[in-house]
């Protein structure tokens, strides 16, 4: 007969894993919705068609917040032309990366389609780096003043794209190795770096609704002293909720 101790442990392991996977859910659910927006932003702005994301912000707060003075549509034109090339790239390769990276996770997937995981993590890789690349030379002929929010804003996204490509890059000499935990670890980071992305506009909405007398340049600030830590907080919290599961389950 099993123990008090180990009924508690297993109503436990249980409820850990129906966490895991709603979490999962909602992450994957998220990174593939925006990965639509993040596709269609740079097209559509190339193409001088309606953006489906401010529109869709126009939606959820108002027409001032997406389109007037202070909005990444009003301040961003003449940079975004200059550089729309890497932006493009940046964008698109970035959209592959947010549809493909939840679903790497899945030990589902992995264990029934090893060769589809394979292929995907290629893929994943090369537009990861793609990405990154285009986005520091959208960077490096940007001038830092004319960054969204400034300088401040224009540090960190320095910072943000070389700390995906090392977390790439550890990623891949990790599995080279044939170190399919330590492989996972950085993946889980790097992930979480990408999802910066998308908390970004996220968060906007949020301080759109909290605060409605900020405009998004003003609450881009707010948001960039904390949403780093937090997509780091959620790589480690989602790598030790995996591995933390399956130890006690074992």
């Amino acid at each position: 007969m099993a123990s008090v101790f180990e009924v508690r442990q297993g109503r436990s392991v249980g409820g850990e894993r129906v966490a895991v996977r709603l979490l999962w859910a909602v992450f994957a659910g998220l990174c593939v919705f925006y990965s639509v927006f993040a596709f269609n932003y740079f097209i559509s702005f190339a193409t001088e068609q309606p953006i489906w994301w401010n529109h869709f912000m126009a939606a959820l707060l108002s027409e001032q917040y997406a389109f007037g003075p202070g909005s990444v549509h009003a301040d961003q034109a003449a940079p975004y032309s200059a550089g729309l090339l890497f932006l493009l790239v940046h964008t698109t390769m970035g959209a592959v990366c947010l549809a493909i990276g939840p679903f790497q996770f899945s030990s589902r997937i992995r264990q029934r389609y090893p060769a589809y995981h394979r292929a995907a993590g290629k893929v994943y890789l090369t537009s990861v780096t793609l990405s990154m690349v285009a986005g520091l030379a959208y960077l490096s002929q940007t001038p830092a003043a004319d960054v969204f929010s400034g300088a401040p804003f224009a540090i960190g996204l320095w910072g943000l794209d070389f700390m995906v490509l090392l977390t790439a890059y550890l990623a891949y000499t990790a599995i080279r190795k044939r170190d399919v935990v330590r492989h996972q670890a950085w993946m889980a980071f790097n992930l979480s770096l990408i999802f910066a992305t998308p908390m970004l506009r996220i968060f906007w909405l949020v301080f759109g609704w909290t605060l409605p007398s900020f405009n998004q340049a003003e609450a881009n600030i707010g948001v960039m002293t904390y949403l780093l830590p937090f997509c780091l907080l959620g790589g480690m919290i989602w790598f030790s909720l995996q591995h933390g599961g399956r130890k006690a389950a074992s």
